[in-house]
């Protein structure tokens, strides 16, 4: 991916106007470097949405639902004890409680397993809400990434940008 090109940044932005009629996912993958944060927060900036970006670090990875919790907290939400209980519902929640939005997850690679795992549970449930998930990542795998995988082969849930 080279940034500087307007094609992929107009590709990605066109995938964040059309939020409004449901959720859409946008899925940045590349080698560490190539520019990924930098296109996905520029499209998330020209979407006209409210931005929340969670930035994922690799000590992240030891801490189950950190992220998540992080995440949590940057949408607005305190989701106490219910995070723990069902991680994907206080998730789902904070999201329905933030409104239209695009969410700027940024090197999801580093997310835990229980992280990803709520992620993906709330991406297969949020078709109904209005919200742009920007994910980027290293093609590293796990649960988000394989069910991400899955759910982009349906040109109408959202798009990978390799």
């Amino acid at each position: 991916m080279v940034i500087g090109r307007q094609q992929p940044l107009t590709e990605l932005i066109a995938v964040g106007e059309q939020s409004s009629v449901g959720a859409r996912v946008a899925w940045l993958v590349g080698a560490e470097g190539v520019g990924k944060s930098t296109l996905a927060r520029a499209a998330a900036q020209r979407s006209g949405l409210p931005v929340h970006r969670l930035d994922v670090y690799p000590e992240d990875r030891d801490h189950p639902l950190a992220s998540l919790t992080e995440l949590a907290l940057t949408l607005g939400s305190d989701p106490g004890g219910e995070l723990a209980d069902d991680p994907a519902h206080a998730l789902l929640r904070a999201l329905e409680a933030a409104g239209p939005c695009c969410v700027v997850i940024e090197d999801a690679q580093w997310l835990d397993e229980a992280s990803q795992l709520a992620v993906w549970q709330v991406v297969r449930r949020f078709r109904r809400l209005p919200v742009w998930l920007v994910v980027t990542s290293t093609d590293d795998t796990g649960t988000l990434f394989d069910g991400l995988t899955l759910l982009l082969r349906s040109p109408d849930a959202g798009q990978i940008f390799p």
